[in-house]
């Protein structure tokens, strides 16, 4: 049975912008979908503006029904000086997180029968907000390394859907091995939906053939 995915990504989107046999793989049918996107969460600083090394932002989490949130400092001037200050706050506040969850907002989102013992986290930086946003959907996981990347899977195709139903670009390149997304090597790349869903997506059948262990378990027809 396919994972459960979450609805709330695309209210997050919103508000910050204002047992059966697994079937067979599906065929590899080209749609020639092609990326040549940067984040739309991280947008580049026009030539010639300087911000200040450290702004103020606020750093909401959300699994379920809580949320948490609290102020920190982030070096904004680049990818990486953000990823490392958000990195820092997200380690000083995990276990927190954790263990103030209940209930079945404790045990972990793939397999629902064990409880957690750590959060996957997915931060987005929203800049046109005052004071600046992270966005953090945590997801609660056991120790089980299928569960991990079900959770992954799940939360990609969540966010694909979520971008797409607010018009906003993806921030998401092929689902196996990420060419084209941005950060990546390889930021431009024909990316090609799987045939079932029409959601994932693949720079070759090579990557959609070692992705669908774990894809076949969020992959549900698409109704498109």
């Amino acid at each position: 049975m396919p994972a459960t995915r979450s609805p709330f990504f695309s209210l997050c989107l919103s508000c910050a912008i204002s047992s059966r046999p697994p079937p067979p793989a599906p065929a590899y049918t080209p749609t020639h979908l092609t990326t040549h996107v940067l984040t739309p969460f991280f947008p580049r600083t026009p030539a010639g503006v300087r911000h200040p090394p450290m702004v103020l932002h606020i750093y909401h989490a959300a699994v379920g029904e809580k949320e948490f949130q609290f102020s920190t400092n982030i070096d904004k001037r680049t990818q990486e000086t953000y990823e490392v200050d958000v990195n820092k706050a997200i380690e000083e506040v995990s276990c927190t997180i954790l263990e103030q969850l209940t209930g079945e907002e404790a045990l972990c989102c793939t397999c629902k029968t064990v409880p957690a013992t750590r959060l996957i986290h997915h931060t987005m930086l929203f800049t046109e907000v005052f004071p600046p946003r992270v966005e953090d959907l945590p997801q609660p996981v056991c120790n089980s390394a299928n569960c991990e990347a079900v959770a992954k899977s799940s939360y990609l195709m969540d966010m694909e859907d979520a971008t797409a139903a607010q018009g906003m670009p993806s921030p998401n390149g092929c689902f196996h091995c990420h060419k084209g997304a941005p950060g990546a090597e390889t930021t431009t790349v024909p990316l090609q939906r799987c045939s079932r869903c029409k959601v994932a997506k693949y720079c070759c059948a090579t990557c959609q053939k070692a992705d669908w262990k774990v894809h076949k378990q969020v992959c549900t027809p698409s109704g498109r």
